[in-house]
Formats: C-alpha cells, sequence, structure tokens
C-alpha cells in the first residue's frame, strides 16, 4: 500500500498515537470517528496544520484506512475500507492508490491556488472522502460558526460517484476564475 501523500515537514512530524495510528497531534478521537474531525476543521479556521494516517475500526468488516490532513486552506478527510473480512484486499488497495495519487495532485493545486492568493486567509476546502460516512465537499469562509453547515454542502454529486471529478472541477473553476473566493467575478 503507498504511503499517502503527506507534506515532508508534516510527516517528518509523524508520531504513534494508537495502535496502528500515526499523527502529528495528539487525538482524543479514533479515527474512525470522523465526523469529530471534520466538524473541528469546519468550525475553525485557524485550525493547526496536521496529519494522520493509520488503520483504525471495529467488528470484522468495519476496518478503514484513513489519512486525514489539514494544512492550509485544505482540509481532507479519506477514509476507505481496508482489512474487513469482506474486503478484497486487491480492489481496496487499487481503489486506496487512486485517492492518494488524487489526494497529492489536490495538495498540488490548491496550494498553487493559495500562491496565486485565490484562497484568502481563513478560506478552507473541506472535503470528506469517505464510504463510512457522509462524503462531500464545501469552500467555507473564514466567519462562520460551529452550527454551519460542513461538507455536505456541495456534495450533489457525491451521491453519483463523482466525489474526486466535483472536487477537482471546484478547484478548476476557481484556478479558471482567477478571482479570489468571496470576491464577485469583474
Amino acid at each position: 500500500m503507498p504511503f499517502p501523500p503527506a507534506p515532508a515537514a508534516l510527516a517528518s512530524q509523524l508520531q504513534t498515537a494508537g495502535d496502528h495510528v500515526f499523527a502529528t497531534r495528539k487525538i482524543d478521537v479514533t479515527p474512525y470517528g470522523i465526523e469529530s474531525f471534520r466538524n473541528e476543521a469546519s468550525s475553525d479556521p485557524a485550525l493547526q496544520d496536521y496529519v494522520l494516517v493509520g488503520f483504525d475500526g471495529y467488528g470484522v468488516n468495519s476496518w478503514a484506512v484513513h489519512y486525514y490532513l489539514v494544512e492550509g486552506p485544505l482540509a481532507l478527510f479519506v477514509q476507505l475500507p481496508w482489512g474487513g473480512a469482506y474486503v478484497d484486499a486487491d480492489q481496496a488497495r487499487e481503489r486506496i492508490a487512486r485517492v492518494f495519487t488524487w489526494a497529492a495532485r489536490l495538495q498540488e493545486r490548491v496550494g498553487e491556488a493559495r500562491e496565486r492568493a485565490l484562497i484568502p486567509p481563513g478560506w478552507r476546502l473541506l472535503a470528506v472522502v469517505s464510504t463510512f460516512a457522509h462524503p462531500g465537499f464545501a469552500w467555507l469562509p473564514p466567519q462562520r460558526d460551529a452550527a454551519a453547515p460542513t461538507a455536505e454542502d456541495d456534495s450533489e454529486s457525491a451521491s453519483a460517484g463523482n466525489l474526486l471529478a466535483a472536487i477537482d472541477e471546484a478547484v478548476d473553476q476557481l484556478l479558471a476564475r482567477g478571482v479570489p473566493l468571496g470576491q464577485a467575478s469583474p
């Protein structure tokens, strides 16, 4: 299985955070509780950068690989099946590798948008790629409260299985527009 695309500065800080879980920060909730991580990233625009990788789950088939990355304007939460009794290891490995490759490209493209000042301070792309929790994505503005809608906002195409493409399209539109988030097009 490939290692997830963690920025070198964060990857070098990974420490054991539990059985088969590594993180650059203290975690109080099992990675299987993806909603806690998503809610934290959606309600705290000043959340410190971190990465979490590992395997976690319960029972005979509720096991997953977890890759959570908060890096500046990107909060990406990937949770995909791995290791369950009914999971085909080769198919799961292939899917995880595809998603990790996509995640690396997403990081580069969000980095480009940030460098071009298209993502103002406090804005964040929140993306949840999971088969265990509600998938989706949203551009979150800097002024938001804990009750603000989260990743489900822009997930119309997630139900059709096109979530990765929909996220790519949202970033493509931002790069093509050339107008910072929160500002009207000229």
